[in-house]
């Protein structure tokens, strides 16, 4: 049960074992092992870690369905951002590997890795963005709708935060 969690600190602290972990994830033959390996690799913190992590998506020799929680994995914000910027560049590519079965979920579920920055300075931006480039996916309508609303939400929150933490620094002062 401790396998990932024993991973992703072991690849975060010797970054040398991140290879031999990438290399594993080639033979490895359980799905679940292979999960933990992918969520130790996208889980790095060091950006350039995180960086060849992402490109694992684009590995036809790995299975989209399972490389794709490589967006959801990012340790720190910046990570995340590059995640979001690796996506953008490589969506055409990426789509595309998606079986259109529906085995992968939703691909409009993409959408929530952009809303989910909570980044009012950029709200118009990312919903731009998720509009253009997910409404027209099957089930892209509802997801992005979800996802714009949760990102609305987010940022609501934050200025009430904000706001109330503001006001408490100012009744300390």
């Amino acid at each position: 049960a401790m396998r990932e969690l024993v991973l992703t600190i072991a690849v975060d602290a010797r970054p040398e074992l991140f290879d031999q972990v990438k290399k594993e994830l080639y033979t490895e033959t359980d799905r679940s092992r292979r999960g933990e390996l992918l969520g130790a690799l996208g889980s790095a913190r060091d950006p350039a870690l995180h960086a060849k992590a992402l490109e694992l998506t684009l590995d036809t020799k790995l299975d989209i369905r399972e490389t794709q929680q490589l967006f959801r994995s990012g340790a720190t914000e910046a990570n995340r951002d590059a995640g979001r910027a690796f996506f953008a560049k490589h969506a055409d590519k990426i789509l595309a590997r998606i079986p259109p079965d529906g085995t992968a979920g939703q691909v409009s579920g993409f959408a929530w890795l952009f809303t989910g920055s909570c980044k009012a300075g950029k709200r118009d931006e990312i919903v731009a963005y998720v509009k253009k480039t997910f409404e027209p996916l099957p089930g892209g309508a509802r997801s992005v709708k979800q996802a714009i609303e949760s990102l609305d939400t987010c940022i609501a929150k934050r200025k009430v935060v904000d706001r109330a933490s503001s006001d408490a620094e100012t009744l300390r002062d």
